[in-house]
């Protein structure tokens, strides 16, 4: 069985930044930062800021003082690593290298953007992903997806529990999640229970009156059985 080796130690950094991220309103800003992450993801080691400087400024990103101060931001939520090389002898400061922790992937920028605009397409976005990370989960021959993400979760979750002020919002967010999936597996008991109907009624048509009050109108049977029962017209007939 492949094991998949998750850093848990970085899910404190990830959710830090995921909060530092949504709170940049700037679309600028937000542009700025993945650029910086999708150029230290490409090259998968350390980069001199030196050459990250040259390539990124200014057709990327308009100045150093941007730069910068997104750089230092990422540095101190702990997302890209830093050091300074110890053995320098030279002149002026020690070069500084900069490399990405964790794969870019990790962060959803784009939910944020998605729940903006349509929160039910936002959560349907997520269920989508979540099948197909199960999917790829049973192609890397783990035969029982959800049991090894409820196993990563709840590892995952003794991690963050032991961190300052996550307790409480993870423990409470997991508790929603499995009373959801209770009530959704409930009611697919419920669905399956249902004995199938020979005929489909037709549905109730709803109309409301200028009061705004509702006023049930009769289904096309109940149409059809009611006019059956009048009686027809006499036709006067001329003298």
């Amino acid at each position: 069985m492949a094991e998949l080796d998750v850093p848990l130690d970085l899910y404190n950094s990830v959710i830090e930044f995921q909060k530092y991220f949504d709170n940049r309103r700037n679309a600028a800003t937000r542009k700025y930062l993945l650029i910086i992450l999708k150029y230290l993801e490409e090259r998968q080691d350390w980069v001199n800021v030196r050459n990250i400087v040259q390539e990124l400024i200014p057709d990327l990103i308009p100045n150093e003082s941007t730069f910068f101060r997104l750089i230092g931001d990422l540095s101190s939520s702990n997302l890209i690593l830093r050091r300074e090389d110890t053995d320098y002898k030279g002149r002026g400061k020690a070069p500084v290298y900069y490399k990405i922790r964790f794969p870019l992937q990790w962060l959803h920028p784009q939910l944020q953007d998605d729940v903006d605009a349509n929160p039910s397409i936002a959560v349907v976005r997520q269920f989508v992903e979540l099948e197909i990370a199960k999917e790829l989960l049973r192609e890397c021959d783990i035969e029982d997806p959800d049991a090894a993400i409820k196993d990563r979760f709840d590892r995952s979750l003794e991690l963050i529990q032991q961190t300052n002020g996550m307790h409480d919002p993870l423990a409470k967010a997991e508790d929603y999640i499995n009373s959801l999936a209770s009530a959704a597996k409930e009611m697919s008991n419920s669905d399956s229970r249902r004995k199938p109907l020979g005929r489909t009624p037709s549905p109730r048509k709803m109309e409301f009156t200028p009061a705004g009050q509702k006023k049930t109108l009769k289904t096309t049977d109940e149409q059809i059985k009611s006019d059956s029962n009048k009686k027809s017209p006499k036709i006067k007939k001329s003298a």
